[in-house]
């Protein structure tokens, strides 16, 4: 049944020998066609207008942290209202020191000022869903996204050394340190939100946590090159997250633009903050009370640089609505799957847009034996 969920429906993907040099393709007349988005899809002057706080509140975690009833109790409705509406919020006095920030961007600078062919040594392997990517040439074969990524496991068996040793030849402490502190400091946040987002749907405060707290979790950092062919090119395509939750850190480079009604909004950047989306699972778990957020990222004559974090449950865990939120008005409306499935499906079926999860159900009820 795959063939009904190709990655690519075009054509062969492009050789991996093909070689993305932003560069060189700046100095270019023409883009090739495989780096050319459809003009529906394309950026628009009327696209860089910024989002509204009740379009994307910022939520602070201070009254989280210190314990403090009235604090934790505003967080939350401003959570709530978040969730209803977009799916998407910002948070500030995260607990997340200043300084891991800066220290894992200097090392993500590092990353990717290194030569193409040094970097490729630590290349994401077909199906796979670490290592570094060059514009995801060799698995996509149109619609090519205008940035590099390096994607690490985090947990529950760190990859970070195997491929940082593959890059930098001996193993480089540094960087290592650097990123599993961050990754680490990212599980802590993510486990607290879950505390917050539970209280936001009127579940126990642990309910959520108890779930995820044993979790397989990625990290990646984004490098979007300047582009001078802007208007053409995307960063990264219209989709939904495939996972649970998002943790995102931006630079002060606009770039993450959310959808809403028949338009895009900019998400302002604010480097002492993270942004917070809900992802396909955990709309699953919520029975559709909670949906993931549709966005993409756009390119601009700056470089910019971002980390994703994104939170999921362990590979064997069951995923389907909790029965709090399944009752005769509100029957379940999934069938449920492992992660592994799903990510299995988004990596080696299904290129992932805004119709991962509902593509995904189909395929289950397609592939699914006879009782």
């Amino acid at each position: 049944m795959a063939a009904l969920f190709p990655l690519d429906s075009s054509s062969p993907a492009i050789p991996p020998t093909f070689n993305f040099s932003p560069a060189a393709l700046n100095q270019a007349a023409t883009l090739p066609a495989c780096f050319l988005w459809p003009v529906s899809e394309c950026p628009r002057p009327e696209h860089a207008r910024f989002a509204e706080d009740d379009e994307v509140p910022t939520v602070d975690l201070a009254g989280f942290w210190q314990g403090d009833d009235e604090g934790i109790g505003i967080a939350v409705e401003k959570i709530q209202k978040a969730c209803t509406g977009l799916g998407v919020f910002q948070i500030i006095n995260h607990g997340v020191d200043l300084d891991v920030l800066k220290r894992v961007h200097n090392e993500a600078s590092r990353l990717f000022n290194l030569p193409l062919d040094q970097k490729q040594r630590g290349a994401r392997v077909s199906g796979d869903s670490f290592g570094f990517t060059n514009s995801f040439i060799g698995r996509y074969a149109s619609n090519l996204p205008w940035k590099e990524t390096l994607s690490l496991q985090i947990t529950p068996s760190s990859n970070v050394e195997t491929y940082l040793q593959k890059i930098y030849g001996d193993e480089d402490n540094h960087a290592c340190s650097t990123f599993k502190k961050y990754g680490s400091d990212m599980e802590k946040l993510a486990l607290e939100l879950m505390e917050l987002l539970a209280l936001s749907l009127e579940l126990p405060r642990d309910r959520l946590k108890k779930i995820f707290k044993k979790n397989f979790s990625i990290l990646r950092a984004n490098y979007f090159p300047p582009s001078k062919h802007n208007s053409q090119t995307l960063g990264i395509g219209p989709h939904t997250d495939p996972i649970s939750l998002t943790i995102l850190h931006q630079d002060n480079v606009p770039g993450l633009q959310i959808h809403k009604e028949d338009t895009w909004i900019t998400v302002k950047p604010n480097v002492n903050a993270f942004v917070i989306n809900i992802g396909d699972i955990f709309q699953v778990l919520s029975n559709d009370r909670y949906k993931s957020m549709e966005h993409r990222v756009v390119n601009s004559l700056h470089e910019r640089k971002s980390f994703a974090y994104f939170f999921s449950p362990t590979f064997e865990a069951l995923v389907v609505p909790l029965p709090e939120f399944v009752d005769l008005e509100n029957p379940c409306r999934y069938k449920e799957f492992t992660w592994a499935q799903y990510l299995t499906f988004t990596q080696k079926h299904y290129r992932s847009d805004t119709n991962t999860l509902l593509a995904f159900q189909d395929y289950l009820a397609l592939n699914d034996p006879p009782e």
